[in-house]
């Protein structure tokens, strides 16, 4: 998942590594080349293990007892603006002011969550150090009447795009609220909440076998070629193509079943200026640039992001901080709870409304190594139906790796021991229980890179006054406001010797077509081997081996689906695997 990519995570998963102190049963070793380096920031109330999600109805919490939410069905309030600009097939930006103090058109908003004062001991204060209390600037009335900014104009108007503008529904403005705090817990990580029994008893949701659903980041077909990955527990094996782009855009997919026009999850950032957390930063828009952008500037920004705005333990400052007041961040939210994409329901949304006791395992508490040894022992004692387990770091050891055939057969040991003995547990409990392995995308060997970031910056026109673009490790996103700059840009886009333009009618057919072009007027897409040299997420030292983030007809761009039963209907893309993750709610 590096895409847009992380030294800790790229697009819609992270890299957390493994805590230090944890000890890793016999069975399970770490994996071989394990590396060693500080893990992912939490979220306020975040910065210990807070247990595994865990909701039934009815089910209570061992320690505190207090009673678990159940998510139910709640109706979506369409937002009024983005329904006006559904009936646009394109975007034509309005400029904003000269100088990257000016917005126009900002609306009056919540810019960041207000600071509060630090909690006592145990508690989930957020008070900031005193580096970061400047973050006062952002106190803003609240409202809800934004919107993306910009003005639609006819620039676009005609062909696929058009068409697809007027078969649209108004979706919830993307990203949703701020994330939600959970309390931290002073004396480390609690004993996960048990399930209820009666949540047994109700008749609704418990019946049929127990189902073990695993996500593995980045485990490619091409890669599984040749090699023996649980071949004797998992019969049917078949690719899985996936969505353009990255994590971010692809999870959300695989857990709705829907793309993501739909769902509303792309690309990390998206053009926002009416509602970006940033917009405080106009306020210090006379500072040189210099002042802005550097090393400690763009820390202080992402530790701000992740503490105090509610952008998720993963946002990164992956634009200039001068242009950040243009741009949101779209994954807020863990995408492994109920509530965590506001465009559509996600299969944790409908287990938790279907009375499902559940559990999830992700990177936002534990390594996969924490997460494989947790699913052995709540298999064996807990009430839980349904495991879903989304391992995270093969990604990260794929990207530096993948054309290391050792260091690959080496960490693919190590992930069939551990799923075998989930897997095993899940059998000694339940005869008939189900074992399902998918992923989000593959991984592709890198051969060259391309400075398209220079190539555009020799033009002379100047950001945010005449465009804005977002450099991601494979693509690249423009918004325009000169005619010239879209002029220049458009043709010197249209003459890359290493990629292409994506038009409507191809973005419509994807799935990725956003009528209010939130996510780029313009994009243009590398060809499979080929990475930006240098990107908002990657500096210009990172070389990997792989990538991923090309065109989903790219063969190694290709996810898996392998699975213990054959599915009951065909499995071809992301979306599809949505349909088997439904039958544990029935």
């Amino acid at each position: 998942m590096v895409g847009p990519g992380r030294t800790g995570r790229a697009g819609g998963g992270a890299y957390l590594r493994r805590r230090p102190g944890v000890r890793l049963p016999p069975r399970l070793p770490a994996p071989p080349g394990a590396w060693r380096d500080g893990r992912v920031l939490r979220q306020p109330g975040q910065h210990r293990s807070r247990g595994i999600p865990e909701l039934a109805r009815g089910a209570r919490d061992v320690a505190g007892r207090h009673a678990v939410p159940v998510a139910r069905a709640r109706p979506r309030v369409p937002d009024p603006a983005l329904g006006r600009l559904a009936g646009a097939s394109g975007a034509r930006f309005q400029a904003p002011h000269r100088g990257r103090a000016g917005l126009r058109g900002a609306v009056p908003g919540p810019a960041v969550r207000r600071l509060e004062p630090a909690r006592a001991a145990g508690g989930a204060g957020r008070r900031l150090p005193g580096g970061l209390q400047l973050l006062g600037l952002a106190r803003a009335r609240r409202t809800n009447d934004g919107h993306p900014g910009g003005r639609l104009r006819a620039h676009h108007a005609g062909g696929a795009g058009a068409a697809a503008a007027r078969r649209s529904v108004a979706l919830p403005a993307p990203g949703g609220a701020l994330g939600r705090a959970v309390p931290g817990k002073a004396r480390g990580a609690e004993p996960p909440a048990r399930v209820a029994d009666r949540s047994l008893h109700n008749g609704r949701g418990v019946s049929g076998p127990l189902h073990v659903f695993v996500l593995v980041d980045a485990l490619g077909w091409r890669l599984l070629e040749g090699r023996d990955f649980l071949e004797d527990l998992l019969p049917h094996r078949q690719p899985l193509r996936t969505v353009l782009g990255y994590s971010s855009g692809a999870i959300p997919t695989l857990l709705t079943g829907r793309p993501p026009a739909e769902h509303g999850h792309w690309n990390l950032f998206y053009y926002d200026p009416a509602r970006s957390p940033f917009r405080w930063l106009r306020h210090l828009g006379f500072l040189p640039e210099a002042v802005l952008d550097n090393r400690l500037a763009r820390r202080l920004l992402k530790e701000a992001g992740r503490r105090a705005l509610g952008l998720g333990p993963l946002f990164d400052c992956a634009v200039a901080p001068s242009l950040l007041p243009w741009f949101n961040w779209i994954e807020k939210r863990s995408l492994y709870e109920p509530g965590g994409v506001d465009g559509a329901p996600t299969i944790f949304d409908q287990l938790a409304a279907a009375g499902v006791p559940f559990r999830s395992y992700s990177y936002h508490a534990f390594s996969d190594a924490e997460i494989l040894r947790r699913a052995c022992e709540d298999v064996r004692g807990s009430k839980a139906r349904v495991f879903f387990l989304y391992l995270s770091e093969l990604d990260h050891a794929l990207h530096r790796h993948c054309q290391d055939r050792e260091v690959v057969d080496g960490r693919l040991a190590w992930y069939a021991e551990g799923l075998r003995a989930v897997f095993d547990a899940a059998r000694v409990r339940d005869a008939a229980a189900n074992l399902s392995i998918f992923s989000d995308h593959g991984m592709t060997p890198v051969r060259r890179h391309y400075d398209l970031g220079g190539a555009v910056e020799a033009l002379g026109f100047r950001t945010p006054d005449d465009y804005l673009a977002v450099y991601d490790s494979t693509m690249a996103r423009f918004w325009f406001f000169d005619d010239h700059a879209r002029q220049a840009i458009t043709t010197l886009l249209a003459s890359l010797p290493c990629g292409r333009v994506v038009d409507d009618a191809e973005l419509e057919g994807l799935g990725i077509l956003f009528p209010d072009r939130r996510y780029g007027e313009v994009i243009a897409l590398l060809d499979p081997g080929w990475l930006l040299a240098s990107s908002g997420f990657n500096g210009r030292r990172w070389r990997p081996a792989g990538m991923h983030g090309y065109h989903p007809d790219d063969p190694d761009s290709d996810g898996v689906f392998l699975a213990s039963e054959p599915p009951a209907a065909p499995v071809r893309s992301l979306a599809d695997v949505h349909a088997c993750l439904s039958e544990a709610t029935s």
